[in-house]
């Protein structure tokens, strides 16, 4: 929940008071991303979701804090379409919504090149296997084998 892969500094933001972009002087270099967190959102993203007044923040709680990055996800998948497909199980449907928002995803627009660190493709099948295995981890938590 504290990626912050664009710093200078460190790939890795310390407090979760705001969006670490918020208070941080952005390089004036061309491509360059405010994403941040654990579902790498931009501070306009962030902004923009919390200017709906879609998410509760009472005054003492952080901007940015683990919950808060979780629940600006979720509004972002009901937002572009994924969420339903993910309630349904359909994890191919979801992605092809989600990579309009994270592009990084299979079939989305920054993927082409990516590689897993053994060097195969990071590529739909790839994916299915990784929420295969962290599906059964979870259902085994509640006595349910695959």
């Amino acid at each position: 929940h504290s990626a912050l892969p664009n710093s200078q500094s460190s790939p890795y933001f310390e407090n979760f008071k705001t969006h670490p972009w918020a208070e941080l002087e952005k390089p004036a270099k061309t491509g360059f991303s405010t994403a941040a967190g654990a579902y790498q959102i931009t501070l306009g993203t962030a902004q923009g979701i919390m200017s709906k007044k879609l998410i509760t923040i009472g005054n003492n709680e952080d901007k940015f804090s683990p919950p808060i990055q979780d629940r600006l996800a979720v509004i972002l998948l009901e937002e572009n379409g994924a969420l339903q497909h993910i309630r349904t199980g359909n994890l191919q449907g979801a992605v092809s919504m989600a990579k309009k928002t994270w592009p990084s995803l299979p079939g989305g627009d920054q993927n082409q090149n990516r590689r897993t660190q053994d060097g195969k493709p990071m590529n739909m099948e790839h994916l299915t296997n990784i929420f295969n295995e962290k599906l059964a981890l979870e259902l085994k938590k509640f006595g349910v084998t695959t």
